[in-house]
Order: C-alpha cells, then structure tokens, then sequence
C-alpha cells in the first residue's frame, strides 16, 4: 500500500502543479495579464497579412477544394508556359499580344 503511493506521489505533485498555476491565473488583474499576454504572442486572422494569411486560410478544411482548383489551375498554366505559351512564336501568333502589347516600329 505505501508502495504503490509511493510509486503515484509523481502524479500527485504533477496535479498539485497545476492546481497551484490554476488558483495562481484567477483574478481580475490576473486575467489582464493573461489578456495582454495573449494579445502581445497570438496573431488572428486579421492581424494576418500575405504569405502568412494566406498559408492559414489554405490550411481551413472548408478551403480545400478550392486549394484543391487554384492548384489544379496553376500547374495548368505552368504547363502550357513551359510548353511553348510564352515563346516569341505563340506571341507572333497571338491576335491579343499584337494588338495591345507588342512594339509596332
């Protein structure tokens, strides 16, 4: 018997830890602290800018098909660039290059 409460003591001081930080965090100022830290390490989605928004909103279950679509999208593009869409050719073909980006001497 003294064994096996010697043996939880660990467990019984890890629960004590904690009940002691738990009554440590309650109060009024205590929870102002607690705010203003939380305000000063944690960023929300409109603190959020770029990379940084845009990595957290791909991350959403909700977005995935369209993530799913802006990856299909791209890689599509990416291929037919590759595969000749940028080329001085596809440019000398191109109606749309010639009429609004193209230098006429």
């Amino acid at each position: 018997s003294l064994r096996l409460q010697y043996e939880d003591m660990h467990k019984m001081r890890a629960v004590m830890e904690a009940l002691k930080k738990n009554q440590e965090l309650r109060g009024v100022e205590n929870l102002k602290k607690r705010m203003a830290e939380r305000a000063a390490t944690h960023t929300t989605w409109r603190q959020m800018k770029g990379m940084q928004l845009f990595m957290h909103e791909i991350n959403h279950p909700g977005n995935k098909p369209f993530v799913i679509g802006l990856g299909v999208s791209c890689s599509m593009f990416l291929y037919a660039y590759a595969k000749g869409l940028g080329s001085d050719k596809a440019k000398a073909e191109s109606t749309y290059w010639q009429r609004f980006h193209a230098k006429h001497d």
